[in-house]
């Protein structure tokens, strides 16, 4: 009985502290399962939402597209362009003013340059022959002499030609001899023969000596250092002096040939550019108010228009 009564009582205490201990092991495990479910579940869920807060920040939505960054720009337009669209043209006539003054600085920079400044002296001496020699007045104006010389375009030295025209050299000759005088300004070519002159070209070649020594001395007065020291020497060629004149003469082209040794092409050449000179001095004495120096200019056009010379040439025409 008494282990019964003790048996029981320590199997009945022995039962009561089992069941402490299961509800202690219950409410532990509940604890800690529901503590750790539930913090472990929360940390996972805030972490999961701030990732995707985040991917849905950085990656751009695929149903509107990225609106571009207009670039600011500015465009210069004249005033005929900005009346086509009226939008810019308050903009361009703004504009207007800064951009002639850059153009404006521009070019006067180029005229400032080492490379402009370089042959200022040299051009101002060349203005100074031209006012020695009236072809321009005190301020740079140009003077009937000078329009006169405008209309030499042809002549290699057309300075000296105006100068030769002014002293009426032209007028003692007959229209044959003043285009056979114009030769020596156009032909620059070598040759060893020797031409026979008229009386009247004689007499024109003396005169022509004298104008191109007057202009030498006033070049040089005036300070141009780059001027032929042969000038005089060299400023006519009477090589095909002979020659031109015959051809006015109306002498066959082969017999022309015979009195020089210059090649047939340069007799012609020279020869086709005479009969536009002739045209040029013509002007001239339009502007001088010469009409004999025009009617003679055109007589010796005509005289040296004609022949094999002047014949259309077989590679530019059709037939």
């Amino acid at each position: 009985k008494w282990r019964e009564e003790g048996g029981g009582d320590r199997g009945g205490d022995g039962r009561d502290r089992s069941g402490d201990n299961g509800d202690e092991k219950g409410d532990n495990n509940g604890d800690n399962n529901g503590d750790g479910n539930g913090d472990d579940n929360g940390n996972t869920g805030g972490r999961t939402s701030l990732a995707t807060s985040s991917s849905t920040m950085s990656t751009p939505s695929s149903s509107s597209p990225p609106t571009p960054v207009p670039t600011p720009s500015i465009i210069i337009t004249s005033p005929l362009a900005s009346a086509q669209d009226p939008g810019t043209a308050p903009l361009a006539q703004a504009l207007l003013p800064l951009v002639q003054t850059l153009r404006s600085i521009t070019r006067l920079q180029n005229m400032c340059s080492q490379d402009a400044l370089q042959l200022l002296p040299e051009f101002q001496n060349r203005v100074n022959v031209l006012q020695e020699l009236d072809y321009v007045d005190v301020n740079r104006n140009v003077t009937l002499k000078g329009r006169a010389c405008c209309e030499l375009t042809s002549a290699p030295d057309e300075l000296l030609l105006a100068e030769v025209a002014f002293a009426n050299v032209f007028q003692s000759l007959n229209a044959a001899e003043a285009v056979a005088l114009l030769s020596t300004f156009i032909f620059q070519e070598k040759s060893e023969a020797s031409p026979r002159l008229t009386d009247g070209l004689l007499a024109a070649k003396a005169r022509l000596v004298e104008v191109a020594r007057r202009v030498e001395k006033v070049s040089r007065s005036c300070g141009l250092v780059n001027l032929d020291p042969k000038y005089v020497q060299n400023a006519f060629n009477w090589s095909l002096a002979e020659v031109v004149h015959e051809w006015a003469r109306k002498t066959p082209f082969v017999e022309i040939c015979g009195i020089t040794d210059v090649m047939e092409g340069s007799i012609v050449r020279c020869i086709v550019r005479l009969e536009r000179i002739c045209a040029e001095m013509g002007n001239v004495g339009r502007i001088m108010g010469n009409a004999g120096l025009m009617m003679q200019m055109e007589e010796a056009s005509k005289l040296i228009k004609r022949g094999i010379i002047f014949a259309a040439s077989l590679y530019i025409t059709g037939e």
